[in-house]
């Protein structure tokens, strides 16, 4: 188990990259990725992926190396990325994560829940039914499932079902009993916030920078190399395209279509990172009366649970963040933590 992991976190747009590369200048170290997109090649635009000249000369790490017909999961995700990190300790170098997708950070973290195998046969069985159909078993099998997962994320909610099917155990309580257990490494996670309506504007930027960037050109370059039904074609963005490309979406819809998508995107991972350190026992910072609240996408009113509160965070420069970062890594870590900042303030 290590205590040197840095993990730069937060919503898309909100700036994790760009503080990954200042973070490694400053503390020399190596910059992995954790984004399931950007693990793709020929994905560039959709993908934010910073050009060799905004990285900075910091090596990263998991970029650029699947193709985009090829399948990625966890559990292989697990083994590259865990070898890449085994690779820059031995250089003695500060790992400096960028976690963009939540699922593999978890794990990366904590290693995979044994959950019982598939079954074939059942699983036949319920691809006949549609994702409606799906959704009401799920509910009447496992609600918490149900509550937790996508209604149209049906890959998901097949296996909630079959994991209640076969082992008459929800699939939280796999999870559960998983969270408790010591995790693979600890980390010092640097969770960006944004004001939801400067994320929101940052997104919009970002987005429009896309598709005059050639967004659309590269999704139809890929699918054309590639195909249009791969595991990159299910990412925000170039779903959207490649919808387009297929006349299923119309053109004057796209920009509105990807923008929604986004936000949507981002306050998911808001929400990760609001409730998600909590549950595994990290420890907060700020806590109390320190620190300031931001109205962040995870703040926002849930129907059915009322008004979440806004999110406290400490406003700091990032010369101050670098020395308190320093002074951290210093010491001896019992548990993971999480600190969260006005990303306006770095």
């Amino acid at each position: 188990m290590t205590a040197n992991l840095i993990v730069v976190a937060g919503p898309t747009a909100s700036g994790k990259s760009a503080l990954a590369v200042k973070l490694a200048q400053y503390f020399a170290g190596e910059v992995v990725n954790v984004d399931s997109v950007q693990l793709f090649r020929e994905l560039s635009v959709g993908a934010g992926r910073l050009s060799q000249q905004e990285q900075g000369g910091v090596p990263h790490h998991m970029l650029d190396i699947r193709g985009p017909e090829e399948v990625t999961n966890v559990a292989w995700f697990i083994k590259e990325a865990r070898q890449a990190i085994a690779e820059i300790q031995s250089r003695g170098k500060q790992i400096i994560v960028v976690a963009g997708t939540t699922l593999y950070l978890k794990g990366l973290l904590y290693g995979l829940a044994e959950l019982p195998p598939g079954n074939e046969a059942l699983r036949a069985e319920l691809e006949t039914l549609t994702t409606a159909e799906l959704g009401k078993m799920l509910t009447s099998l496992d609600m918490e499932s149900a509550n937790r997962l996508h209604p149209n994320d049906r890959l998901r909610i097949i296996r909630a079902i079959e994991v209640a099917r076969i082992s008459e155990h929800k699939s939280e309580e796999f999870y559960t009993a998983h969270r408790r257990q010591e995790s693979c490494f600890l980390s010092l996670n640097l969770v960006l916030c944004w004001e939801r309506c400067a994320l929101h504007s940052r997104i919009e930027s970002r987005v429009r920078s896309m598709l005059s960037g050639g967004l659309v050109e590269e999704a139809k370059r890929v699918s054309e190399r590639h195909g249009a039904d791969g595991q990159w074609t299910k990412s925000v963005g170039y779903a959207e395209c490649v919808q387009f490309l297929k006349g299923e979406l119309p053109q004057d819809e796209l920009l509105a279509r990807i923008l929604a998508k986004t936000r949507q995107l981002a306050k998911r991972q808001s929400t990760f990172w609001r409730n998600e350190p909590k549950k595994l026992g990290w420890n907060i910072s700020p806590r109390g009366a320190q620190g300031y609240e931001l109205d962040t996408p995870a703040g926002s009113i849930s129907k059915g649970r009322g008004v979440v509160k806004p999110t406290r965070v400490h406003g700091i420069s990032f010369e101050e963040l670098c020395g308190r970062v320093q002074a951290r890594l210093e010491e001896a870590f019992s548990q993971s933590e999480a600190w969260y900042l006005d990303a306006d303030r770095l």
